[in-house]
């Protein structure tokens, strides 16, 4: 039982592993693939796009290892205070960060940029986790639900601020997660109508949507009550 404890590769899912490093090198494949070109196209130039992400990927293999050595029980008393100044960071990057690509997305020190949102992103998992790890929490209760929505959504509308509407859209994939803990799919279902409607504005106008959602609001109707004569 001791041995068990002091490895620190015990209890982890390989399969979820490899998947990262699929993603991972599917992910330098195509940033290699859109920044090489004939005259400038070795794999460890590291003044090169794809050069200094290998040195990123190179960086976090130590990070991760350092990170399994914490005891589960930091991240659970601690999963709260970082959750916080995660959400202070992002308040702070819409009054001292800088602009890029049209977003207020990052802090800059000197050569260096850091984005906030993506250290956000983990902190919201932990804060959920810790949060559903409760023995008495259910999320059939509505104030439960509430709880496990406005974790979710503070981090996600200081992003929407920035803009950067990409990354507000990873965070509904923790209502996915919530899915598989017993919520109901119906949220599932109206964030992704939502989302849909969305992009349909963007992309063919306020009228025409209005007139498809129209269409088929009236179509189910009209199938309710011809199934309710049945």
């Amino acid at each position: 039982m001791r041995q068990e404890r002091n490895n620190i590769f015990v209890g982890i899912d390989w399969i979820t592993v490899i998947l990262y490093i699929i993603l991972i090198i599917f992910g330098w494949v195509n940033i290699y693939a859109a920044s090489s070109n004939e005259i400038d196209n070795e794999i460890f130039n590291f003044s090169t796009r794809y050069g200094k992400q290998l040195i990123w990927i190179a960086l976090s293999i130590p990070i991760i290892i350092f990170v399994l050595f914490f005891n589960s029980k930091f991240y659970e008393t601690f999963s709260s205070i970082l959750y916080v100044i995660s959400i202070l960071f992002l308040i702070g990057v819409l009054i001292f960060g800088k602009k890029i690509n049209g977003a207020t997305s990052w802090y800059s020190f000197g050569g260096i940029g850091l984005q906030p949102s993506e250290f956000t992103k983990a902190f919201t998992a932990l804060a959920l986790a810790k949060l559903m790890s409760d023995r008495q929490y259910n999320l059939d209760l509505l104030k439960n639900q509430i709880k496990a929505f406005v974790i979710i959504f503070l981090p996600a509308f200081f992003i929407a601020l920035q803009p950067d509407m990409g990354s507000v859209l990873i965070y509904f994939s923790f209502f996915f997660v919530l899915n598989r803990e017993g919520l109901t799919l119906t949220y599932i279902i109206l964030g992704t109508f939502s989302i849909l409607l969305f992009l349909l504005t963007i992309s063919f106008g306020v009228a025409t949507v209005l007139i498809i959602s129209l269409i088929l609001i009236s179509t189910y109707i009209l199938y309710a009550i011809y199934k309710d004569k049945r």
